[in-house]
């Protein structure tokens, strides 16, 4: 968005708080902008100068015509009627001028929005990057499943296999193994017998 001609000379004029003439504010915004200011454009802009930017009180009282007047006789300047009002333009010439108050808050206040509104578009723009990439993360948890293996399904019925062959080799050892400690209980009795017996 371009810049305006007002919001150039509120910014220059908060950077120069010792004050600045209105020669010099005009140079300086032809310098930024990068071109020259109609005389049209001058008139505008120095009526809006006259009530934006302020001076000290002796420059006023200085003057030939009180400086409230000055919104009638600068402008005059520019059509050509130099000659009338010359000694208060040339103080108006030199006068430093600095930003009044409430130009300052109204300053203020366009930094505001406009930061404001650089941090609403990138707040806009970061959302729909997140809309994106949840659209593109939906898309693809819906089309991978379609394209990979199929997951294995648990059995719905669990079949327990006996294995009969082992069951009888196990039964078969155990009576082996029963009819051996028959046979070792036999003989410790048959051993304690006869050493009591002795």
């Amino acid at each position: 968005m371009k810049e305006s001609v007002y919001v150039m000379a509120m910014e220059i004029g908060s950077e120069f708080p010792d004050g600045i003439t209105f020669d010099e504010l005009i140079e300086k915004i032809e310098k930024k902008s990068g071109k020259t200011i109609s005389i049209n454009a001058k008139y505008g802009l120095v009526e809006w100068f006259v009530e934006a930017f302020t001076t000290d009180d002796r420059i006023r009282a200085s003057s030939h015509k009180p400086f409230e007047t000055y919104r009638t006789m600068i402008p005059s300047y520019f059509r050509d009627k130099r000659d009338f009002y010359l000694p208060a333009f040339q103080d108006f010439q030199r006068a430093k001028f600095v930003l009044s108050g409430k130009t300052f808050k109204q300053y203020i206040d366009y930094l505001e929005l406009k930061e404001s509104r650089e941090q609403a578009l990138k707040a806009n723009r970061t959302a729909k990057v997140s809309i994106w990439i949840a659209m593109i993360t939906l898309l693809a948890s819906t089309i991978i499943p379609l394209f990979s293996k199929p997951i294995p399904q648990p059995p719905f019925e669990v079949e327990v296999i006996d294995d009969k062959t082992q069951n009888q080799a196990l039964e078969l050892e155990i009576r082996a193994l029963k009819e051996e400690l028959q046979r070792v209980e036999t003989l410790i009795q048959t051993y304690k017998s006869d050493t009591l017996n002795d």
